[in-house]
């Protein structure tokens, strides 16, 4: 085709496809969404080896070559083929925009994904609950914030990353269980809705937080652990004790993000001389407890699961069931 631009280097695609991710995947909070953050790192392994390569020129085995670089990294299968999928996705869209031939991205798809038992691609861990001693040794070690995320993922079996940026608007305090339907979510972009579900228990915490931040704040903010560390510092200094050393204070943002989340919860495991769990085994800890005191289909509205097999109907029965547990279960 004449209209296809001829010497277009890999890394001049990837720049306009970033520029056009930018506006799909506009920003939420501030943040950009996770899916946005997956096609960066995608491109980052494709540009690592490629950046100067006519973007016509790409093929199947060089995408395997990608592939076998990202599988080299010790990244799990999951990942590995999610990252080559994305690739090939940009590339989709540049068949469309007439900057590389349709037949670059027909010979690309050819490139299938790695199979469990079938590559050197390591496997996932199974993500597991946490035990409640360990639970209850790391809350009194980490910030306020990070004790109330905690415990409002263990009563909503919400993800770290719808807690980390709640905001005081998100929350619909109108009726007898509170909700906050997200903007941004694992699924949004899909046009999922992802609804969170707060009981008496949650309410009673959200509602401590609504008087501790301004209005349109976010619920659990880090600032907090500024306060407690200076606490925790002339504590120590009374004791004769040296303080911790200082973490700098321009690395603290409006909210937490998943990782400092994690690393806050870590960080408490070391002290408290437990094995490190992650706030995403919380949310399994809630599923777990969901499934065995209620039901299955209660557990996956709560936790903002899909499946093609539950129609219209059904989700409107589930949410109902959905509502009576989140009441008992607080």
């Amino acid at each position: 085709n004449p209209r296809i631009r001829d010497g277009l280097s890999i890394l001049e695609l990837s720049d306009r496809y970033v520029e056009y991710c930018r506006t799909y995947y506009p920003p939420v909070n501030g943040k950009p969404p996770t899916e946005y953050e997956h096609i960066l790192l995608a491109l980052r392994a494709l540009l690592a080896l490629y950046a100067d390569l006519p973007a016509a020129e790409f093929d199947s085995l060089k995408l395997e070559t990608v592939q076998e670089s990202l599988i080299a990294k010790r990244l799990s299968r999951h990942t590995v083929n999610r990252r080559i999928r994305l690739i090939k996705t940009m590339y989709k869209w540049a068949a469309k925009k007439l900057l590389v031939p349709i037949t670059v991205y027909q010979l690309l798809c050819t490139v299938e994904g790695l199979r469990k038992g079938r590559s050197t691609a390591k496997e996932s861990e199974p993500v597991l609950p946490v035990a409640e001693a360990h639970i209850e040794a790391v809350l009194p070690l980490v910030a306020g914030a990070v004790a109330d995320m905690i415990r409002i993922q263990l009563l909503c079996a919400c993800r770290p990353g719808e807690i980390v940026g709640l905001r005081s608007t998100d929350l619909d305090r109108g009726g007898k269980i509170w909700t906050a339907e997200l903007r941004s979510h694992k699924t949004a972009h899909h046009g999922k809705r992802r609804v969170l579900y707060f009981g008496p228990k949650a309410q009673e915490i959200l509602q401590r937080r609504l008087l501790a931040v301004p209005v349109g704040g976010y619920l659990f903010p880090p600032t907090e652990y500024l306060t407690e560390r200076a606490e925790r510092a002339q504590a120590q200094r009374r004791h004769g004790q040296k303080p911790t050393p200082r973490i700098s204070d321009r690395t603290l943002g409006d909210c937490y993000t998943v990782a400092s989340y994690r690393r806050a919860i870590h960080r408490a495991c070391d002290r408290a001389g437990i094995p490190p769990w992650s706030p995403n085994q919380l949310r399994h800890t809630a599923a777990t407890r969901i499934r065995k005191e209620f039901s299955l289909d209660a557990a996956q509205v709560l936790l903002g699961h899909s499946s093609a097999a539950i129609t219209q109907v059904y989700a409107e029965v589930d949410s109902s069931k959905a509502l009576d547990v989140i009441e008992r279960l607080g």
